[in-house]
Formats: C-alpha cells, structure tokens, sequence
C-alpha cells in the first residue's frame, strides 16, 4: 500500500506528460496472499504483488489505449506515449465519449486493516479452525485461504480523481471421506466476518452426509439449491443478460422487455456498489460513480447497467460499471448484484418438498444459448434426495441443462440467509431457493 497521496502525485504526473487532447489514468496494486492446504496440513504459502496501468488518450475524435505493468515514471510515460500513438493510428469515431469531470463519492468502507495486512500465521489460523473441525469427523481437509489488499485509482485530465483501498478474504474448504466429497466457502472485505470453524463443520458434515451414493434417473426434479448454486445463476444472469452491450445487440433476455415480466414475482435483482453487505467498491475503472441500479423489480425487467461508452450510444447516463480493463471482453456487467432473500429456511423447503433434491453447487456450468440464459452444468460436493419432506440420502451427481431464466420464473421459496459469493472483480449476495421441475439431462458414476 503505498497510499492516496502518492497514488495522486503518480497519476498527475503522466497526465502532465501527456500531449493528447484528454487523457484517462486507472492504476490498481494488488498485494494477495494465497495459503493452501491438502490433507490437513499446509502446503504452500505464496504471495504475489501486480500492478495494472491503463492510459486513455484522445486526440479530436481518435482514441488509443495502453497498459504498463509498473507504475514508475518510465513504464507510465511509455504507456502515454504508445496510447497517443495508438490513437493516431485509430479511426475516427462516430461518437466520441468525453471523460467525465470531478464527481463526489459516497464514504464507503472497503478497507479492514487486518485483513490487508494479514501474514501467513493469521491465515494458518484461520486453516487450523476449520481443518481442527473436519478432521474431527474423521474427513480429510482440503483447500485454501487467500487475502489481499489492493488500491484502485483514477484520474483524468479535466480533473477527476477517485482513490479506494479495498481488502479482500476469500476461504474455500473442500472435504474427502470414502469417496464421498463435501464443500464449503465465504468471502468478505472483512476476515473477521468468515467464521472458518463453522465452514469446516459445514464442510465436514456434509461429506459425510454425502457416503454411499445412490443412482437416479435423469428427469425434472424439484431442486433446493444452496446458496452456492444459486451464486452461479445470478453470475450468468450478470454476464449474458445485464450488460449493456448484450443488450443492445439483441443477445439478453431483457431485451425489448424492460417492464415486462421476465421471472417470478418473488424475484427482485440489482446491483449496489455502495452496499457493505457485498463486496463494495464506490467508483468504476472511468472514475465514475456506483449508485443501485434495479435489475429484476418483482419479476420485471428493471433495467440493464452501463459503462461510459455504452450509455452514449443508448442516450442515457453511465451508471458506474466500466470493467477492470483485460478483466472481461462482455463489457459493462453488475459487479455487487443481490437477490432479495425470502422468508423461509432450508429445512422449511425441505419439510415442503415430497420428491426432490438437494444441490450443494454447480460444477463446470457452460452456456448453451446464451440469450436464454440456457446453461450446462453438473452437481458437485453433495447431491441428496429428498422423499415426504426428509433428507433420504445421498445420489449420484447429475448433469443438468436449465435456462435460468425460466427457473427463476419457477421460484417456490426464498430462504431469509444470505452468503456473499465471489471475489475482488464481482460478487452476490445470494439466498438458498427452491425451484420446481429444474431439468436434469444426465447421470454420473460419482
């Protein structure tokens, strides 16, 4: 962390340099942690410091990019230079986007101190608590713990300057025991908030849970999904369906029916960068700043988020989502989306389900048509079949082939419990659901 001050000095100086018409600045370091562990026992420890430099030039209605790994003088003015030469070498645009000025930025927390700067004993520690728990139960434990501290930055030539310091927390503990797998995981700008004795109970119980598998056929089912599961709707829900770029070349389920109903009336998405019950972070890679956007308002399509670039051409305002530069081809995409929680718990949906599944994650999943929103994928670390509202035990994994969209127009019940899944780029606040007749394709020998 080298601080806000010097992050600005940095960042004016290369736009001192610059002889283009404008010129955008984004700089984000990273200093990440990653403490591995198999069998119980630690393995590796690696650390890892990156830096990303990104330089917009324009020159009248011609704009060029560059990136520099390093931020010292040399690396940001050769990044200023190759920019205003790429820009040279560019055609003219149709509709060039001007760099937008000084904005103000709601205070939001996105920095824990002792996660930013945890050493390898804290993360040890945060092993030890889960692994003491599996291990316990007689499963073996597996997976990883992972921290970081990261500045994003942003500066432009007509004077706008946006500064963040973000930490990061990240556990997955996985679980083996006589064939049988079990998983569990959390995320949070705040370490303190992960309670890793509790995600290796969860892990740990589950595998066991998990022993002596029974085949079933494939066929529609009615399916609980974890909060795990339902992480990787909302995912593919963000990248094909809410981005501005989709939408506007005819390739999202949202488009031409925003106001029209799209899923279940129990279903309410959007987006919060400002909202510290995710992963926070108040400004985009253009400097421009996060505000809610409603995505699905009681089944109806709301609206779709915008970069920029994007905005223009749909005669509207960006609404702060410009994506880290190289992190995403798609463009413009909700990075601290949250699905409305329900009233229920997961033993309640059990209790209501005569003949069904419970789906701990999806594993592998695939587009298959990317403007339903059909996807592919397997369940993984723990299939259970449901009969006359018990857990029956446990099954062998299926493959499924499920358009998310019409699931989630098939919503049953809503748990009231949350969990944030993701990482530093984008992440959901997501409750467990029950879905009627989820379409299962095919069968595994695990």
């Amino acid at each position: 962390m080298i601080g806000k001050e010097r992050i600005r000095e940095i960042l004016e100086r290369a736009l001192k340099s610059s002889a283009a018409d404008a010129t955008s600045c984004t700089v984000i370091l990273e200093d990440s942690a990653l403490t591995r562990f198999a069998g119980g026992q630690i393995h590796q420890n690696v650390a890892e410091e990156s830096v990303k430099a990104h330089v917009k030039a324009i020159l009248g209605k011609r704009s060029g990019s560059a990136s520099a790994s390093s931020i010292d003088e040399d690396s940001i003015n050769g990044a200023v230079s190759r920019a205003i030469e790429n820009a040279r070498q560019s055609p003219e645009l149709r509709d060039m986007v001007e760099l937008p000025g000084p904005q103000d930025y709601p205070p939001v927390e996105t920095y824990d101190a002792a996660t930013g700067e945890c050493t390898p004993k804290g993360r040890a520690l945060a092993v030890r608590a889960a692994v003491r728990e599996v291990e316990s139960r007689g499963v073996e434990a597996y997976g990883s713990v992972e921290t970081s501290a990261q500045e994003a930055a942003v500066a432009n030539s007509r004077g706008l300057f946006a500064y963040a310091p973000l930490s990061g927390c990240g556990a997955v503990v996985a679980t083996i025991g006589r064939e049988a797998y079990g998983s569990s995981g959390a995320s949070s700008r705040n370490m303190g908030d992960i309670d890793f004795a509790a995600l290796g109970v969860e892990a740990a119980e589950r595998c066991l849970a998990a022993r002596n598998p029974a085949s079933i056929p494939a066929g529609r089912y009615d399916v609980i999904l974890l909060e795990y599961a339902v992480a990787d709707i909302i995912r593919f829900l963000c990248s094909l369906g809410f981005g501005p770029t989709a939408y506007r070349e005819g390739r999202s389920f949202m488009t031409g029916k925003i106001g029209q109903k799209v899923m279940g009336d129990n279903i309410t998405i959007w987006d919060d960068g400002l909202d510290t019950g995710g992963m926070p972070l108040p400004f985009d890679t253009e400097g421009v700043p996060k505000k809610r956007v409603a995505l699905i308002t009681k089944g109806v399509a709301a609206g779709v988020v915008y970069d920029t670039a994007e905005a223009l051409k749909a005669g509207t305002s960006s609404t702060g989502h410009a994506f880290p530069y190289g992190a995403f081809i798609g463009g413009a995409m909700p990075t601290n989306a949250f699905l409305k929680p329900g009233p229920a718990t997961v033993d309640e949906m059990i209790a209501s389900t005569d003949h069904g599944l419970l789906v701990t994650r999806f594993h592998y999943t695939r587009a298959v048509d990317p403007r339903r929103v059909v996807i592919t994928g397997m369940t993984r670390d723990g299939t259970f079949l449901i009969r006359d509202g018990k857990i029956a035990g446990a099954v062998k994994n299926l493959r499924f082939t499920e358009s998310y969209v019409e699931a989630m127009s098939r919503v049953e019940a809503i748990s009231a419990r949350t969990k944030i899944q993701g990482g530093r780029i984008g992440a959901a606040v997501v409750p467990a659901l029950k879905i009627t007749n989820f379409n299962f394709t095919g069968v595994t020998e695990f």
